[in-house]
């Protein structure tokens, strides 16, 4: 669950080392390109400096809330014929553990340590900054953006013969921050064209991942090729494509994309049916309600401060929240599907990791051997304490420099 911080500083690297510069919004250029998906009618932009048009904040579901609120997503059936020109931005609901603040000070001081400069102001305590621009928050935040090379018009109408690969990004965040505004995908667009090639459509979404089935449905009205879909995703992104990949099991149907870029995806080594039912029970204990559904009457605000409430309180290292094994879509812990092979092996993958990840998830005031082996036992929580001290010799308490560390972090 690589959180804001590292997804800030991916987002800085991708725009640093393409040389892109800031997009140029342009929206009153003429014959700007509108697409009809019939329920909803979407009028782009065009940035002018990296050749492309985007489409702004299409819904993909109906929103979630009322009686749609902690249900399955529902497609989008609520006709708006009005031409949306995708202004109206806003995000998911955004809440942080307490533990980050100390997480990204002590990261810092690491950083600072490594390149020579004083990050730390000398006490260890800068509070967590926050790279996400402030975006209204809603509940009604199933939303998506889509990127098209401005050739795929022709006089503001789509040429039929482009069909391009698509590549949409899932943001990470811990499934708890996190938006499709962190990615500025400028210097993706550029290098999709270089060397006289065509380009690709990219779509960004706010979670949820019924969002790779309207893709499928409704991406070839943006000259997108629904059958070269290529999903990419880092830290709880990338754990959205895991688990996509052994729905069911691997067996029932196949995965909504050809092919996964996978960049250190983040979930609990033990993830269980029992671990979440213990997270519901959490929020009912705190709404004060006798289930679920009754807090589907909830306010907003009541919401928002109960999400914020358990999320602040997570063990150091984690969000409480992510794909739950309910015995059917996740039919077990990701780890045993995996072992077991119950995947779609049809999907081409990248897997990769990101340097120096584990500094955000580790903490740093663990000074012994008792505290190492508490913070390995938050890791795995169904795994009996005397195993997790077995597990724990494997990094004897040998600081001498015979082994590769030289503290418990």
């Amino acid at each position: 669950m690589i959180l804001h911080m590292l997804t800030f500083i991916s987002y800085l690297a991708l725009t640093l080392t393409t040389g892109q510069a800031a997009p140029i919004i342009n929206s009153s250029r003429p014959r700007l390109p509108v697409v009809d998906l019939g329920v909803t009618v979407h009028r782009a932009t065009s940035n002018e400096s990296g050749g492309y048009y985007v489409f702004s904040n299409i819904p993909y579901a109906e929103p979630p809330v009322g009686p749609l609120r902690f249900a399955q997503p529902v497609p989008r059936a609520t006709v708006n014929r009005t031409i949306d020109d995708g202004t109206n931005t806003r995000i998911c609901p955004q809440a942080n553990p307490a533990w980050i603040g100390i997480s990204i000070s002590y990261v810092f001081q690491v950083i600072g340590a490594r390149s020579g400069q004083n990050t730390s102001e000398g006490n260890g305590s800068i509070p967590a900054p926050s790279p996400y621009p402030q975006l209204p928050q809603s509940e009604d935040c199933l939303l998506l953006d889509i990127n098209v090379p401005q050739t795929v018009f022709k006089f503001g109408v789509i040429d039929e013969s482009k069909k391009l690969p698509v590549l949409v990004w899932i943001h990470g965040g811990g499934f708890a921050v996190g938006s499709k505004n962190d990615v500025n995908p400028a210097g993706l667009m550029a290098a999709g064209r270089r060397d006289g090639r065509a380009g690709f459509v990219y779509v960004g979404i706010n979670y949820r991942l019924l969002a790779l089935t309207w893709v499928n449905k409704n991406i070839h009205r943006f000259g997108g090729n629904p059958g070269a879909v290529t999903v990419i995703g880092e830290s709880a992104g990338g754990s959205g494509i895991k688990a996509q990949l052994s729905a069911f099991g691997g067996v029932q149907g196949s995965t909504p994309f050809r092919r996964g870029i996978i960049q250190s995806p983040a979930m609990r080594p033990a993830s269980s049916a029992a671990l979440y039912a213990q997270v519901y029970k959490e929020f009912l204990a705190a709404a004060k309600l006798p289930s679920i559904s009754a807090a589907r009457a909830l306010p907003t605000t009541q919401i928002q401060a109960l999400n914020a409430a358990i999320i602040g309180n997570a063990p150091f290292g984690h969000y409480p929240f992510g794909p739950n094994v309910d015995g059917q879509f996740i039919p077990d812990e990701p780890a045993k599907l995996l072992t077991r092979g119950l995947v779609d092996k049809s999907v081409d993958l990248i897997v990769a990791r990101n340097s120096a990840e584990g500094l955000l998830f580790v903490d740093p005031r663990v000074q012994n051997e008792t505290g190492f082996e508490a913070y390995f036992q938050s890791l795995m929580p169904t795994v009996p304490r005397t195993r997790i001290s077995q597990l724990a010799t494997v990094y004897p308490e040998d600081f001498s420099g015979a082994q590769p560390y030289k503290d418990q972090t």
